[in-house]
């Protein structure tokens, strides 16, 4: 699915938090992993 197609209400907090941090910080979510 497309990442703007998100719902972030549906989100787990976990997921809120990695969503914020992608859209804060695009460059740097390869640190980053799902779930």
């Amino acid at each position: 699915m497309p990442f703007e197609d998100i719902k972030f209400n549906e989100l787990t907090p976990m997921m809120q938090h990695w969503y914020s941090v992608k859209k804060k910080y695009p460059d740097t979510i390869l640190a980053y992993r799902m779930g």
